[in-house]
């Protein structure tokens, strides 16, 4: 038994050497040849979850984030969705890599940077530049 952790992803596209953007957020997924979205982190793992989910009484520092109103598409239909039994929520990459910082339990640690590296790897692939102009939308169920 666990805890399944889904994901959505989303960037905003900047121009070479701009600090901010404008543009709304669009959607940054991949798609099967099948249709269906294939996400960049795929398992269960309690540690990881009560970091993103901020329960359990674990790592207080990580606030989950409420979700914005400027979700694409796929990230309003995962957040829509019924099944889910823990509230989604919003990260920016840029987020996730300042509060590894402060991680001193080494499960933990391990678990985020995981994580964070399997987005980073999407990010890149997606030629976003920046941490903070790529999220993720994170869902929970068991």
């Amino acid at each position: 038994m666990g805890t399944d952790i889904h994901i959505r992803c989303e960037k905003k596209k900047v121009r070479y050497g701009q600090e901010e953007s404008t543009t709304p957020w669009e959607e940054a997924n991949l798609y099967n040849s099948s249709g269906n979205i294939v996400e960049p982190w795929n398992g269960r793992n309690y540690t990881l979850f009560s970091l993103l989910a901020g329960v359990r009484g674990r790592c207080p520092q990580l606030k989950p984030n409420f979700i914005p109103n400027d979700l694409t598409a796929a990230s309003k239909e995962l957040v829509e969705a019924t099944d889910f039994y823990h509230n989604a929520t919003c990260y920016t990459l840029d987020e996730l890599y300042n509060y590894l910082d402060t991680l001193e339990d080494r499960d933990e640690y391990d678990s985020l940077d995981d994580f964070i590296n399997s987005l980073q790897v999407w990010a890149l692939a997606h030629w976003v530049d920046g941490s903070k102009h790529f999220r993720v939308i994170v869902a929970f169920d068991s």
